[in-house]
Formats: C-alpha cells, sequence, structure tokens
C-alpha cells in the first residue's frame, strides 16, 4: 500500500504472509528498481527487490486525488536527479511481525 505526499511522510506498506528470510534480505538489503507509470493523477507504482535469489515484485496503486488539500505535503522537485524519500515498511501477516527495511529507500543512485 502507497501512502505518499501527506504530511507524515512517505511510505510503502509491504505486507507478505510467511515472509522467508531470503525475502527479508532482498528487502532489506537487496537493489530495489522502481518504475511509475502516471495519468490524469493516478500513479501506478512498481518496485523490485533483487535478492541473491531472484527478485521480489509489487505493485502499488496511488492516487493523489483521493488525498484531500488539507493532507498534501508536495515537495519541490524541480531538478531531475531530485529524488523523493520513500519509507518501507514490511510486515509479516503470518506471524503478526513488522519491521522497516532501513538499507532501501528510494534517495539510492540505484533506485
Amino acid at each position: 500500500m502507497a501512502k505518499f505526499l501527506t504530511k507524515t511522510g512517505n511510505v510503502l506498506q509491504i505486507v507478505m504472509p510467511g515472509m522467508g528470510s531470503k525475502q527479508q534480505t532482498a528487502l532489506r538489503s537487496g537493489m530495489i528498481k522502481s518504475v511509475f507509470l502516471y495519468e490524469g493523477g493516478a500513479l501506478l507504482l512498481l518496485f523490485q527487490f533483487y535478492g541473491s535469489n531472484g527478485r521480489i515484485t509489487f505493485d502499488a496503486p496511488f492516487d493523489i486525488r483521493l488525498l484531500s488539500h488539507d493532507r498534501r505535503n508536495l515537495p519541490n522537485l524541480k531538478k531531475p536527479h531530485q529524488r523523493l524519500a520513500i519509507e518501507i515498511r514490511c510486515i509479516d501477516e503470518k506471524k503478526n511481525t513488522s519491521g522497516f527495511a532501513p538499507g532501501n529507500n528510494a534517495t539510492r543512485d540505484d533506485a
């Protein structure tokens, strides 16, 4: 789930039932690539996390029109190399545990 451009920050919440150690490693320290498809206020974000045993792909739809104007925080990104920092939260739904992927954020050069 993508919760972006709010006053509380930009959060990508990933929920996986029964997350294994390979998935945890990829999410915590693997390379991340992202693609953004935009049309008329709606955005589809695709994220791929690469680990030593393959990749994990997630999609996250986002529509700014669903967020009231008073809750929005629109950054001033005018330069082509500026990045939007994204906090990634990983939740194992089966084990009822959560964690953060501190090494992965969209400010890295490989994002």
